[in-house]
C-alpha cells in the first residue's frame, strides 16, 4: 500500500457551525469512502477502519458530528436531527467539490447510519448519490428502555429546555468484548455520555418514520451486531426489507457482537465484508 497521508481540517456545516474532519488519503486512489460516526464518538475511533479502505484504493474523509469530538456545539446537543442530515451534506460537498471526480460511498455507525437513512428518506440528493451505502449497527430503534418518565421529560425538555443533554445509559462492556478496544474507548479524551433529547425522541419515533417502503438506486449493506443490547435489530430488518433498491442489497448478522462491532472481536471479518460488498464499485460495476 502507498503511504497514508492523514489531515485535519474544518468545514461549516448548517448556519455556519464550525466542525472537524480528518482525512486518510493514498497516491491514485480509485473510490472515496465517507465515515459518519455514532453517538458520542469521534473520528479517531475509525482511524484502524480508514487505513483497512485504504489498503482497497479509498480516500476515505471522516467527521466529527456537531456536539462531538474537536467539532464545536455542547456536548450531545442537538436542536433538530435534521440539522446532523445538512450537516453530512454539507460535508460531502465541501469534499466532492474540491477531490477529483471518483465513485463514492457512505459509511455510517449507530446515529451515523440513521443520519444516512433518514438523508435517503428526505431525497437529499447527494447522499442519494453515492455508488455504495454501509449501516453498521443502525440505531433505527433502541433496546434500551425509556421509562414513561424520561420519555415524557424528553418530550417536555425538547420543548422548554431543548439545549439540555442528559447522561445516556450506555456503558463500555454495552460496546465491546474486546479488552484492547475498552481501554481505548475508556481513555478517549473526547468521548462524552451526553444526548440531547432530540436524539431520544427522533429514535423513538423513528421506526414509523423510517420503515416505509421506499426506492433508492445504490448498493446498501446493513450490518447488524447480534448480541447489541442497545439498537433494536428488529427494525433494521424491517427497514431493509422497505427499501427496493436497483443495485444489490445484503443484510449480514455477526450472532457474537456487540453495538461496537468494528471495535469487538471479529472486526477483521466484519470490515472485510464491507470492503468485498463494495469492491465491484471500484471495478466499475454495480
Amino acid at each position: 500500500m502507498s503511504e497514508v497521508k492523514n489531515e485535519t481540517g474544518y468545514f461549516y456545516g448548517e448556519h455556519k457551525r464550525k466542525l472537524f474532519y480528518q482525512s486518510w488519503k493514498i497516491k491514485d486512489p480509485q473510490g472515496i469512502a465517507f465515515i459518519t460516526h455514532g453517538l458520542s464518538e469521534n473520528t479517531d475511533r475509525y482511524d484502524r477502519l480508514a487505513l483497512q479502505l485504504n489498503k482497497d484504493k479509498w480516500n476515505v474523509y471522516a467527521w466529527d458530528l456537531r456536539g462531538h469530538g474537536r467539532s464545536s456545539g455542547i456536548r450531545g446537543y442537538i436542536r433538530k436531527f435534521r440539522l446532523y442530515e445538512r450537516d453530512l451534506v454539507r460535508f460531502l460537498d465541501f469534499v466532492l467539490t474540491r477531490e477529483q471526480k471518483l465513485p463514492f460511498i457512505l459509511f455510517g455507525h449507530s446515529l451515523g447510519a440513521l443520519i444516512i437513512a433518514r438523508g435517503l428518506l428526505h431525497e437529499e440528493d447527494i447522499i442519494s448519490s453515492a455508488n455504495g451505502i454501509c449501516l453498521a449497527a443502525p440505531a433505527f430503534g433502541l433496546s434500551i428502555n425509556l421509562s414513561l418518565f424520561k420519555l415524557t421529560m424528553s418530550y417536555l425538555t425538547n420543548t422548554v429546555f431543548p439545549w439540555w443533554a442528559y447522561y445516556n445509559k450506555i456503558l463500555s462492556v454495552h460496546l465491546s468484548r474486546d479488552p484492547y478496544f475498552l481501554n481505548l474507548i475508556e481513555h478517549d479524551r473526547f468521548r462524552h455520555n451526553r444526548a440531547s433529547p432530540e436524539v431520544y425522541l427522533t429514535v423513538f419515533k423513528n421506526p414509523k418514520i423510517l420503515c416505509v417502503p421506499q426506492k433508492i438506486n445504490t448498493r446498501l449493506l446493513i450490518q447488524l451486531a447480534g448480541n447489541d443490547v442497545i439498537v433494536d435489530n428488529r427494525v433494521a430488518k424491517h427497514y431493509f426489507e422497505c427499501v427496493k433498491s436497483s443495485r444489490p442489497k445484503k443484510l449480514i448478522s455477526y450472532s457474537a457482537s456487540l453495538h461496537q462491532m468494528y471495535e469487538d472481536f471479529g472486526n477483521e471479518r466484519i470490515t472485510e465484508d464491507f470492503k468485498l460488498f463494495m469492491r465491484p464499485i471500484l471495478l466499475g460495476e454495480s
